[in-house]
């Protein structure tokens, strides 16, 4: 790594002023999910010594996330530094124009793709490094590399640019993963033990391969995400926390044996971040989250059944009976009892199967008569949509007062929900997407985002019509089965740690909260560039202790917010449909 400390360590001097005359190299981290409670534990533990000093040595807050706190929308509006609204991806699949089919999408799909942050810095002349940030594929070609994330089908399908440093990157280090794909099959105990050596094993490698593509490439700023943090809460928080409702039991073999899981990842990714630093001794740092995580304690909400219920979606009548039943029951067991690798030679042989079998197994609704519907595929990020006349082929609902009254009667029936063993409401909330979104991209938006990560929280399930009458709020086994439940779910509230010779000092005692969309404006005030007029997030001054001299802010030149004209737009085909769902699947996102 000489070539790469020469770079970062000689060019950089302090001005007459005290300021700098060009910033340090950047290193923007991310720990997907990582949660502020348990970063503070682990840290007073003794558990992350590297993230311990760089509190130290800097400061420490807690980073909003969007509303809602998905990993999609989430690290597309750090990287533009705007809302949802703005780059119009609120979710990992939206509505099929002309339809009521959804499909998975993309980074190439993000609206101010040409305006988010690794472009800014790259118009800036400097040189960026990308790594496993979700909603980046397909890569683009920039003045440094990319390497896609999670929302890339698979590692042979173009996720790098440049590819030929990337391919030399691996020969040195033995081939690069995404990330792990064998969680729907993590059915035993052995099969848990193996998934967290394969966490570390990712880790690690991601890490040694990025490494080695800077030591042929040094970069100004470097931004690398890590997966396992958000992998590992999700699959076994019951097991690190006798409090959970789904916990064996504190005596019990299996959480004797994997109570430390989520501690022991966050170590890794310390050890992890220790490595970068070694490599950039004298740059700035900030590790950052997405979002944070809590326990799934609520109960589990068939939401179209309670729309049904509330007279707003009328079920239609069943197609293919015993045929589709047998077909949907066929497809649930290969799911529980397929390995990864089977699963997706499966899905090479019958590229189409999945669409045929999910439209079959569809619960039937009767378009002409529904008022609002939820798409339940995506089970963490429930959402109510209207059936607006101008959105979908059989909208039944009118823009104006038609669109408010239907509005309001979707959110009086949904917050009258109760949970049947305390009472309380299950959704606390719902929010209008108008309150929370503005830009172009606004209409196109859910209609009404359903509040699941305060308090006690909740999760979504399938609704069928067969269920009319059952209760749509209940609660699941009191025993988790492992590969398919997920007993870690998202909060709003993630980290922000930032240290460095530009960054202040500001004590271990964690200080006011910042939203996500701030990272972006921070790293330009930083970096001493211009912000964007369109950019949404503010410059959290108190983090920067050392600017740029004057005369050095340069003025970065950006297409107008307008253009949309993109030759990387591109749509899955349907066997990279299907890999991307068993992905999301096995990570807990799809039932």
């Amino acid at each position: 790594m000489s070539e790469g400390r020469d770079y970062v360590d000689d060019r950089v001097t302090r001005g007459t002023g005290g300021g700098f005359n060009r910033p340090p190299v950047l290193l923007l981290v991310g720990w997907d999910g990582a949660t502020p409670a348990l970063l503070e534990r682990f840290v007073r533990a003794g558990r992350l010594p590297t993230v311990e000093r760089l509190i130290r040595t800097g400061s420490f807050r807690h980073l909003r996330s969007t509303i809602p706190p998905i990993t999609a929308c989430a690290w597309c509006s750090f990287l533009g530094g705007r809302n949802p609204g703005r780059h119009g991806l609120f979710d990992f699949v939206t509505p099929h124009r002309g339809s009521y089919r959804f499909d998975y999408t993309n980074g190439g799909k993000r609206k101010d793709r040409n305006r988010d942050l690794l472009v800014m810095l790259n118009r800036a002349g400097l040189r960026v490094g990308c790594v496993n940030v979700p909603m980046t594929y397909p890569p683009q070609a920039l003045d440094g590399f990319v390497v896609s994330g999670l929302d890339a089908p698979d590692e042979k399908s173009g996720i790098a640019l440049p590819a030929d440093l990337f391919e030399r990157a691996q020969a040195k280090t033995g081939p690069y993963r995404i990330d792990n794909r064998h969680l729907g099959h993590m059915k035993t105990d052995a099969d848990r033990a193996e998934a967290l050596a394969e966490f570390k094993r990712i880790e690690t490698l991601r890490t040694d391969v990025t490494l080695a593509m800077i030591e042929e490439k040094p970069v100004d700023v470097l931004v690398i995400v890590y997966n396992a943090t958000d992998q590992v809460q999700h699959h076994f928080w019951h097991l690190c926390d006798t409090d959970h409702p789904q916990c064996p039991g504190a005596d019990t073999p299996e959480v004797a044996r994997f109570k430390d899981a989520i501690a022991d990842i966050y170590a890794h990714c310390d050890r992890e971040l220790g490595r970068l630093l070694e490599a950039f001794p004298h740059a700035n740092v900030m590790l950052m989250s997405d979002h944070g995580a809590g326990p799934t304690s609520g109960p589990r909400v068939r939401l179209n059944n309670a729309l049904a219920d509330a007279g707003l979606l009328t079920w239609g009548k069943a197609k293919g009976g015993l045929k589709t039943d047998l077909i949907a029951g066929v497809d649930g067991f290969l799911r529980r009892t397929l390995s990864a690798r089977q699963k997706a030679v499966l899905t090479r042989l019958l590229p189409g199967g999945r669409t045929a079998i999910e439209s079959m197994g569809l619960p039937p609704i009767e378009w002409s008569q529904t008022l609002a519907f939820v798409y339940e595929g995506f089970t963490l990020a429930p959402c109510v949509w209207i059936n607006r006349r101008e959105l979908f082929p059989e909208g039944t609902v009118a823009p104006g007062e038609e669109y408010e009254r239907t509005c309001a009667r979707v959110i009086a029936a949904l917050t009258e929900l109760k949970d049947p063993r305390t009472g309380d409401q299950v959704i606390p909330r719902v929010y209008r997407s108008s309150e929370v979104y503005h830009g172009s991209q606004q209409p196109i938006a859910p209609d009404l985002i359903l509040d699941w990560w305060e308090g006690r929280t909740f999760t979504m399930t399938k609704s069928h019509p067969k269920y009319t009458g059952e209760l749509v709020v209940f609660y699941p086994d009191p025993v988790a089965e492992p590969g398919r439940d997920i007993t870690g779910i998202h909060r709003r509230d993630g980290v922000w740690v930032a240290s460095g010779l530009q960054l202040a000092t500001l004590g271990t005692e964690a200080r006011p909260a910042a939203d996500l969309i701030d990272i972006a404006p921070t790293t330009l005030a930083l970096m001493g560039l211009t912000i964007a007029s369109d950019i949404d997030g503010q410059v959290v001054e108190e983090v920067i202790a050392g600017r740029i001299e004057a005369g050095q802010t340069t003025e970065v030149s950006l297409p107008a917010e307008a253009d949309d004209d993109r030759a990387d737009v591109v749509s899955y085909s349907a066997a990279e449909q299907e890999v991307i769902r068993q992905r999301l699947s096995d990570l807990g996102y799809l039932e």
